[in-house]
Order: C-alpha cells, then structure tokens, then sequence
C-alpha cells in the first residue's frame, strides 16, 4: 500500500510539473483569473440588510415576486421590500424561515442582489 501510494504521489508531481510548465496551463490560469475578476465584480453587486424585524409579508404569484419581505432593514431596495419566487433555489426554505421569523417576531439579516428591473432577490437569510 505504502509503495502504490508513493508511486501515485510521484505521478501527481510529474504531471503537475509537466501541467505547469505548459501553454495550456497559462491559458487555463489566464481563464481562472479572468473568471474571479468577473465573479469579484458580480459579488459586488450584493447588499446585506443587517439585522431587522420583518415588519410585513406579501404574498403573489409564483414568480411574480412571489413572497415580498418588508422591514428597516432593507429600505434601500426598490418598492422598500425585498422578494423571494417560488421558481428559485431554496425558495421553500427561504420562505419557511422567513415566516417563521415574521410570526415569532425574530430578527432576520438577508443578502440580495438587484434583478433586471431594479428590485432585490433574497438569496441568503440568517436568523
């Protein structure tokens, strides 16, 4: 066991060396910093409440900004609230916690990020 492990080890090192050195391994790095630029720049787009009692709920459609949350916190946001749809990752566990929340009166903390037409999309939530 201990020789396979050794033979494996030294197998990694050369393809490494060999991966490193090669113009395949420039692009690929090229590619993966040009990919962290953009996702810094997306990431900046996002917002954070801090911490605030929900003071309303809105229940829509589906995906018309289905579950709209307002409170202080988020008062930034277009229309002063800020939604989670149906359609969306996660949106039964967002909507879960954040009426429990609502009922208990406990406060929450959200992190956004503004759609394409102005108005903020919950896509993380902290109780």
């Amino acid at each position: 066991m201990l020789i396979r492990g050794c033979l494996l080890l030294v197998g990694v090192a050369s393809v490494r060396a060999a991966f490193a050195s090669s113009a395949l391994a420039f692009a690929i790095r090229s590619g993966l910093i040009a990919a962290l630029v953009g996702f810094s720049s997306a990431a900046s787009a996002l917002s954070t409440s801090g911490w605030f009692t929900i003071t309303k709920l809105y229940v829509s459609g589906a995906d018309n900004y289905h579950l709209r949350v307002y409170g202080e916190g988020i008062s930034d946001c277009l229309g002063g609230w800020a939604y989670v749809n149906q359609g969306q990752s996660g949106s039964k566990t967002y909507i879960t916690n954040l009426m429990m929340a609502y009922a208990m009166g406990k406060q929450v903390s959200l992190v956004y990020q503004p759609d394409s037409s102005g108005y903020c999309q919950i896509i993380e939530v902290a109780l």
